[in-house]
């Protein structure tokens, strides 16, 4: 079980010489017409948690939206359907953002909705996958749209997964039990995290990370965390961190303790009062407490 220490010896380190293209490339896909919050959540949590350079692929037409609340976010438009979900033939256009602006890490699904137009995007796009040479993060409506046939055709290639009780029942056909028994949820998250060699996150109390055969279960966070937003807040952490260079488990770990530590002490101030901004915006100080220890 890892201790403050060791969450403090992960903290990414940033040269006096450093520039914005040194310290991470975010690319994240998210948004649709009626949970663009949920994209700007993500894009600036991943500004707080350290990234240069963070470029939110989303709906066209609202850029002055997103930056008169983000200014530091870089929009890049893409195709939209009337019901204001991202469509499929967005793919192509994606590729081409990857190859053109060459992110160190890569998210889809907070806010794209659940959707035939979502499915469609993430099969799309996972014709890619063997090309990336980053490692993606899917969370949320992107989770929604996997199944475990899609996912084991992508051995190989490197994923974080970040869902809820019920998106990991929905995708690993649990049982109920996995709901009550954190016991359970630690030992389910890790066979599971092992049978598709990939990085697990299951959010919930005591969230835990596996990637099939070291197991964490944090010790931070709350119940005022359980608001909406704070899992895309989470995943704009968790892609920093991926960004700056952290490995895949280790980059897990620290973005689910900073995010759990950045809610603690919004608490203290406002009890369980708090959104998911405020834990953005307390990430800062969350940094700069377990630096400090």
């Amino acid at each position: 079980m890892m201790k403050e220490k060791d969450y403090q010896q992960l903290l990414p380190l940033r040269s006096l010489y450093a520039h914005k293209g040194d310290c991470g490339r975010v690319g994240l896909v998210a948004g649709s017409r009626s949970m663009l919050g949920a994209a700007i959540l993500a894009s600036k949590a991943a500004l707080r948690a350290g990234a240069g350079l963070v470029y939110l692929m989303t709906l066209p037409d609202v850029s002055a939206e997103i930056q008169a609340q983000c200014p530091e976010l870089i929009v890049l438009p893409l195709l939209v359907s009337d019901a204001g979900f991202l469509l499929p033939e967005s793919a192509p256009m994606i590729r081409d953002y990857i190859q053109e602006y060459r992110f160190d890490a890569f998210g889809m699904g907070p806010g794209l909705g659940r959707s035939e137009d979502t499915y469609g995007l993430l099969t799309a796009v996972s014709s890619y996958w063997k090309e990336f040479s980053f490692c993606t993060l899917l969370d949320a409506d992107a989770l929604y749209c996997l199944d475990i046939v899609l996912l084991r055709q992508a051995l190989g290639q490197r994923f974080i997964l970040t869902p809820h009780v019920g998106e990991f029942r929905r995708l690993f056909s649990e049982e109920a039990d996995i709901v009550f028994d954190s016991h359970i949820r630690q030992e389910r998250c890790q066979f599971w995290a092992a049978d598709v060699d990939q990085v697990l996150v299951l959010k919930g109390a005591n969230t835990v990370v596996s990637d099939g055969k070291r197991t964490q279960k944090n010790r931070t966070g709350g119940p005022a965390l359980a608001t909406a937003g704070t899992g895309d807040v989470l995943s704009g952490i968790i892609l920093a961190l991926l960004a700056q260079g952290m490995l895949f488990y280790e980059a897990a770990c620290l973005g689910v303790y900073l995010h759990g530590l950045a809610g603690d002490l919004v608490s203290e101030e406002k009890g369980p009062c708090l959104i998911a901004s405020d834990v953005s915006d307390m990430l800062p100080k969350a940094w700069m407490k377990l630096s400090s220890l």
